[in-house]
């Protein structure tokens, strides 16, 4: 698993690429979020277009950090799941968890509009 982390307009983009899988970027994903809230970001979207596949260890890891980063008093939300990782995430019921955006203009506007 490969993450990519810019920022734009206060919010902290993570490009996943590659599995999101038991072994394969759970870990990573968790330490990358872990960072992300320690220097007090908390304004998070993972960009998962870049996921080919995604187990439970992988949805397991995107649920907890969604949790931490609440916790935290911010919002971790989705952007532009493939198809694949879509049905996964209907499959195990945990789609409805996230707020799941298009396009970064999207996912990036919608910190704004929250406030």
């Amino acid at each position: 698993m490969q993450l990519d982390l810019k920022e734009r307009g206060g919010v902290s983009l993570l490009q996943l690429n590659g599995r999101l899988v038991d072994g394969h970027g759970d870990q990573e994903l968790r330490e990358a979020v872990d960072v992300l809230l320690d220097s007090g970001r908390t304004r998070i979207v993972v960009d998962l277009s870049g996921v080919s596949a995604i187990d439970s260890a992988g949805l397991g890891e995107l649920v907890a950090a969604a949790r931490r980063v609440a916790r935290a008093g911010g919002a971790l939300k989705a952007l532009h799941p493939r198809e694949r990782v879509v049905h996964v995430m209907n499959v195990a019921r945990v789609l409805p968890l996230f707020e799941v955006f298009e396009t970064e203009d999207q996912a990036v506007a919608s910190f704004t509009t929250d406030a």
